[in-house]
């Protein structure tokens, strides 16, 4: 199967983890830096892509066959007027029925999880049973979001998942070390990937996005990792997936606070 990370989490919880709330974000100067980021995703791919890492990219008969980004998620929302975490009390967010993550968030600002799935989220975003989704930018066509965003809704440039896109192999039905050789190939399309995403948020219109100030791109960073890590304490991430993934955003951006910090180092 080839799914994201939130959906495959449950055949490969280590590299699941890349999908977790703002994990592959690097923050610098009060802005999140998306290049930095993605250099974030594309080392950790790397990573897990090493020969270093063939115990962790298998669990049981399944096997990680492969990453690929597939683009940061960003909150639409339709009201352009909810723009901080605080203005999130009480508003009705889509949450996924299979990432439970999803729904400590929504309790952590104090907003209504609404259950949803792949097939219902937009629709629901669209007709407006929801306040709030995640999504990215190359749902913004397929799906219609511009109808859900109407004239008064936007999309703020925050990135609340970087999200992958990951193949899950049945070992058994495949020769031995072909699954490394596997994650190797789909490693070398990040680039390729990377310019279907960057096109697909350039489709856009500049219109439906809002820049976020660096106050709020502040309290919306500590509130992810606030609930990555409440999450991975209640056994929704991989703790050993979170911890490979600060190393290598600490070795990206060694100046970083978090880096001198304990969060995330669990044994």
């Amino acid at each position: 199967m080839f799914a994201t990370g939130l959906r495959t989490r449950q055949f490969n919880a280590v590299s699941g983890a890349m999908d977790a709330f703002g994990a592959a974000s690097v923050g610098r100067n009060g802005h999140i830096d998306i290049n930095a980021s993605y250099d974030v995703v594309r080392r950790t791919i790397q990573t897990f892509s090493s020969p270093a890492a063939g115990s962790l990219m298998v669990n049981g008969k399944y096997e990680v066959g492969g990453i690929i980004p597939f683009g940061t998620a960003y909150p639409f929302v339709r009201d352009r007027s909810i723009n901080t975490v605080q203005k999130l009390a009480g508003k009705k967010i889509a949450t996924f029925d299979y990432d439970r993550s999803q729904a400590v968030l929504a309790q952590k600002i104090g907003a209504q999880p609404v259950s949803a799935d792949i097939t219902s989220f937009a629709g629901k975003f669209n007709n407006g049973s929801v306040d709030l989704i995640a999504a990215p930018a190359a749902a913004y066509r397929p799906l219609e979001l511009h109808r859900g965003l109407g004239s008064n809704g936007t999309i703020h440039r925050f990135p609340l998942v970087m999200l992958s896109y990951q193949l899950i192999l049945d070992k058994s039905k495949f020769p031995e070390g072909f699954g490394i050789k596997s994650r190797q190939y789909w490693a070398g399309q990040f680039d390729r990937a990377l310019a279907l995403i960057t096109k697909a948020e350039r489709d856009i219109p500049k219109s439906a996005w809002s820049e976020v100030s660096d106050q709020i791109m502040t309290d919306y960073t500590v509130l992810l990792r606030e609930s990555r890590i409440t999450a991975a304490e209640q056994g929704l991430y991989d703790k050993q997936g979170l911890k490979i993934i600060k190393r290598v955003r600490c070795s990206v951006n060694p100046a970083d606070a978090e880096c001198s910090s304990s969060s995330e180092n669990w044994n």
